[in-house]
């Protein structure tokens, strides 16, 4: 069975396979074999400096610190590409499509793990 966190490290694979490097969170219930935050926010801010282009996949509404770096490429002006699982809104600056293609963020809506693979593939490739 395809779970989203298998599906997330396919996504990865995707990535790195077009060149872009990619890490991401694993989805845990604790915080266990987790660097501290500073270690964690050190390692972040260097990605987040180097990154030529950010993706999120927001597979339900939380508070999260992928929203944070979502601003930080949003402020530098990179290319960004949301997959939203269908049925999970976005925050509110994050609604109006016609406006985010201005600042080149593009909104992508997935049904399932399964289709948000393909629609990741038929992005990138």
């Amino acid at each position: 069975m395809l779970t989203l966190d298998i599906i997330l490290l396919e996504v990865c694979d995707v990535l790195d396979a077009k060149g872009m490097i990619s890490f991401r969170a694993p989805f845990e219930d604790t915080m266990e074999g987790f660097d501290s935050p500073a270690e964690v926010l050190d390692t972040d801010l260097k990605a987040l400096e180097n990154m030529k282009q950010f993706v999120l996949v927001y597979t339900h509404k939380a508070a999260s610190s992928s929203l944070i770096e979502l601003g930080y490429a949003w402020k530098r002006g990179v290319p960004i590409d949301i997959f939203r699982k269908d049925g999970v809104s976005l925050p509110y600056y994050l609604r109006d499509q016609e406006a985010l293609l201005k600042h080149n963020i593009r909104v992508h809506r997935f049904i399932d793990e399964k289709s948000l693979l393909h629609l990741v593939y038929k992005t990138f490739f």
